[in-house]
């Protein structure tokens, strides 16, 4: 199971999942190594993240509580499990708020991205899902996980269920004509009741997908590259 996530998930990262190794090899597999994974409970993961604490780093307990996030929302996505045992296990509870990214694309770099975007080789529905994201400020699985039930085209609303939201609360997102014109892209390509699907159409696609048709094309030319065009949407202030 661990190495399915690893190679369905983790193949783009720099150090081949290293990182991820050792996090594993340290404090996850010597504790819950042979449990079978439909029995790990939330007392287990918080078992888990402690072990770093106590070694007081916590950093390495929040990036720890990030990739048991990935490996259980895999298992939870290919119905491995019934409840994922690190459900509402926030950064905060475990290490503590860390200082946030201030990364955030200015004007001019957006301009610079509607050039970039139409040569860099995506596909249509992954230029018009970005351009979604950005217009209307929503979290990236607010909107992946989306569904067409969700979107009013008359009313011009987009509506986030409770359980997609990260506050756990529902909200009515109003859509600008730009944002409706992405959604007319996507609508023209629709296959499935996702937004974008993913490859198997049985589900829509991952942030990590996503994410990972972005980094691949922000990277040094190099042998490794995935993408024809590694540097196609490379933006002056970095990724």
């Amino acid at each position: 199971m661990f190495q399915a996530w690893k190679q369905n998930e983790l193949q783009n990262r720099k150090d081949d999942g290293e990182e991820i190794n050792r996090a594993f090899d340290k404090d996850v597999f010597p504790v819950i190594g042979d449990y079978p994974i439909n029995e790990i409970t939330k007392e287990n993961i918080r078992f888990l993240l402690e072990r770093p604490l106590k070694r007081k780093s916590k950093i390495m307990a929040n990036r720890l509580l990030s990739y048991l996030k990935q490996f259980f929302g895999y298992a939870e996505d290919e119905e491995l499990i019934m409840q994922n045992p690190t459900h509402r296990l926030t950064k905060e509870r475990v290490g503590g708020r860390e200082p946030p990214r201030k990364r955030y694309l200015d004007e001019k770099e957006l301009r610079l991205l509607a050039g970039l975007l139409p040569n860099a080789g995506l596909r249509e529905e992954y230029q018009a899902i970005l351009w979604l994201l950005l217009a209307t400020g929503c979290r990236v699985n607010e909107v992946l996980r989306a569904r067409w039930e969700h979107i009013n085209l008359q009313k011009r609303l987009f509506y986030i269920p409770a359980d997609h939201a990260k506050n756990n609360e529902a909200h009515e997102i109003y859509l600008s004509d730009f944002a409706l014109r992405q959604l007319e892209v996507l609508k023209e390509t629709r296959t499935t009741k996702w937004l974008v699907p993913n490859r198997t159409s049985d589900g829509p696609i991952s942030r990590q997908a996503l994410a990972k048709q972005i980094t691949d094309r922000q990277e040094e030319p190099s042998d490794k590259n995935r993408a024809s065009n590694p540097q196609a949407l490379v933006l002056p202030k970095g990724r």
